[in-house]
């Protein structure tokens, strides 16, 4: 069994660890990836890698290619490995046609090389990681219309809650949210945007997606200005939304404003009413009203 990183091919000696899991939103009920983290030493002919090169020159070589961050990585069941020419792939990683894997993957980390001058050859222990998704197959992405803001958010859930203004007594509803966003398809509409006469559309953003992940706001009521966190990798976007009931206007004059809003309570009724003190503005001066 081989594994081909960064078009270098290692024969697997042992396997110290591998793990396979599901990864889901923090609500628990979206699917987002599946992460495979291998880690196992290899074993690799400098001679046929790096021709020409000493066992020294060859171990700085095979450090710097996997020192290469999302790059081709794939698990064959084949010895013999020709560039191009993979068979019998087991996994392989970003999908063909893709720049990364679903979380701005496949990563590499290597924890040492040895090596053997006697036999001139070289060991590596070294550490794979990568993020799949599996609802969405290859032959679906192979299609442009795949490609779409549908495909892109793995999951956008948000926390409601309705509270008041203290000091108005409007109602005021705030949205917590968090998307998460599939970086394979993003990057590759940011790759097509970014190219001269590219296929994608011109909206590959992550922060263009905006229109479509909040609800619109409410009649009556005044969005405030949004705050919006992206993650460093742009793969998770968290947001919070407020939108502010508009209090009642009193048409007095030209231009007017509410300059102060309570609550009073009437002499010879129980029930509560709404005041206002009220200052309009035209063109022969000012006045104030006040209804209490």
């Amino acid at each position: 069994m081989n594994i081909i990183y960064n078009n270098i091919s290692l024969k697997i000696l042992t396997v110290s660890d591998y793990l396979r899991r599901a990864v889901f939103d923090d609500s628990g009920y979206d699917y987002l990836y599946d992460e495979i983290g291998i880690r196992c030493q290899c074993w690799l002919n400098p001679g046929a890698t790096f021709p020409g090169m000493t066992p020294t020159n060859a171990e700085r070589a095979l450090a710097k290619a996997l020192q290469v961050q999302r790059a081709t990585f794939v698990i064959s069941m084949n010895d013999v490995f020709s560039p191009g020419q993979v068979q019998n792939a087991i996994l392989t990683s970003p999908i063909p046609g893709m720049d990364t894997d679903c979380r701005n993957g496949p990563l590499c980390k290597v924890h040492g090389i040895l090596t053997d001058h006697g036999n001139a050859s070289l060991v590596a222990d070294i550490e794979f990681a990568t993020w799949t998704n599996t609802v969405i197959d290859d032959s679906q992405l192979a299609s442009q219309s795949a490609q779409t803001y549908q495909s892109i958010v793995l999951s956008n859930r948000w926390r409601y809650t309705v509270d008041y203004n203290k000091e108005t007594y409007a109602e005021v509803r705030r949205i917590d949210g968090i998307a998460y966003f599939r970086m394979d398809i993003l990057n590759t509409l940011l790759r097509d945007v970014r190219e001269p006469g590219g296929a994608g559309v011109n909206t590959g953003v992550a922060d263009y997606t905006r229109e479509f992940l909040v609800p619109p706001p409410i009649d009556g009521f005044k969005r405030r200005a949004p705050m919006w966190e992206l993650s460093p990798g742009g793969d998770v976007l968290r947001y919070i939304i407020e939108d502010e009931q508009k209090p009642k206007s009193f048409p007095l004059g030209n231009s007017h404003r509410i300059a102060d809003i309570k609550v009073v309570e009437k002499r010879k009724q129980s029930e509560k009413t709404v005041g206002y003190d009220e200052e309009s503005y035209g063109s022969r001066g000012s006045k104030r009203e006040k209804w209490w």
